[in-house]
């Protein structure tokens, strides 16, 4: 390129260069040759985001779990003072058609397109867009102060809206708040993530969610045969807290409470209904649950070890006062002559295998 100078400084209105493979152009001044100012735009289009990635690697020790692929337009604007001052450098990237494949999963994020906006404070996108497992999103947030990292960010799809805002710090991470809806369940999501010991990362969550049931087959599609068959309706309210590693559920201290005005499953309708669960050191105890039942009251408890092979479990439930004549409207039977109020109570205990 060419390069203008005289006793106020250097400029240059167009310079090439080739960096490991990157093809740069690049505009600037640097002024004041006492206390020397540096001004410049550096363009780089077509940029491949494979090389950028394996020099990322090579050269900074930055080694990201996924593979990326696809191009990208790079436009920078640095300012600095020479040789103590910080760099002061904002700009933007293009993004277009870029896949990421995590090293870790067998599902890639595919047709990402998006403007990633940046200056000293952090990073912007608005708009932005991608496929995974098939399914289009859509993307905004922003990430402020690098040090300690913040972040807000909205992800939207045709079932899910998502908007959370965490940060990070000391490697925890803190989750003040994760919101959102899945078909037509809400959710609620707080609390803290310490990964200080990356093996074992400590949790200490806490949330709501607001579960439609007939929506199951949707979120758990490889129970979804079953699911359907027992014709779930409802709506049920969930209220937990979870301490421990969330990656190894067994082991953590959980405390979930559920209630529903009315649900039914395979035809049948409860009222009323309650459960408590508690789970402690690998012991899962369902402390109490209650359904109101055809004029009557069904009740329960139950008991499981978590941590044995076999799975322990026990059960005891009672039925008091259940109306037949209520009970056979949702039945194959609503036609036939039948009357009367039972009352049951079962004891249960074996294992899971057996």
């Amino acid at each position: 390129g060419r390069i203008n100078f005289d006793n106020s400084g250097l400029s240059s209105d167009k310079l090439s260069a080739n960096i490991s493979g990157i093809a740069i152009e690049a505009k600037g001044s640097l002024k004041n040759f006492q206390s020397p100012l540096l001004n410049a735009d550096i363009i780089s289009s077509n940029l491949d985001l494979a090389i950028v990635q394996a020099m990322l690697k090579e050269k900074m020790q930055i080694n990201l779990a996924a593979s990326i692929l696809g191009k990208a337009n790079l436009r920078l604007n640095i300012e600095t003072s020479i040789p103590s001052g910080a760099p002061k450098i904002k700009g933007y990237l293009d993004i277009a058609n870029t896949l990421i494949k995590p090293d870790k999963t067998a599902y890639p994020v595919e047709k990402i397109i998006a403007r990633l906006e940046f200056d000293p404070s952090g990073i912007t996108w608005s708009e932005a867009a991608f496929e995974f497992m098939g399914i289009p999103y859509e993307t905004s947030g922003a990430l402020v102060d690098f040090k300690s990292p913040a972040v807000k960010l909205k992800l939207e799809s045709r079932y899910l809206l998502l908007n959370s805002d965490f940060s990070f710090k000391e490697r925890k991470i803190k989750i003040a708040k994760c919101d959102g809806e899945y078909f037509n369940s809400k959710f609620s999501l707080a609390g803290d993530i310490d990964i200080n010991d990356s093996a074992n990362p400590s949790s200490r969550l806490n949330g709501t969610s607001d579960i439609e049931l007939s929506n199951l087959k949707d979120i758990f599609k490889k129970s979804a045969e079953k699911i359907a068959k027992a014709k779930l309706r409802g709506k049920v309210s969930a209220e937990f807290t979870l301490e421990g590693n969330a990656a190894k559920i067994k082991d953590c201290a959980i405390r979930l409470g559920l209630s529903s005005r009315s649900i039914s499953a395979y035809g049948l309708e409860g009222s009323g209904f309650s459960l408590e669960y508690n789970q402690s050191e690998g012991l899962a105890d369902i402390v109490s649950a209650r359904m109101d039942l055809y004029g009557g009251i069904l009740e329960a408890t139950a008991k499981m070890n978590l941590k044995s092979d076999n799975l322990p479990w026990w059960i005891a439930a009672s039925m008091q006062g259940v109306k037949l004549e209520e009970l056979k409207r949702d039945t194959a039977m609503k036609d036939k002559n039948i009357a009367g109020t039972v009352q049951a109570q079962a004891k249960v205990n074996g294992f899971s295998n057996n």
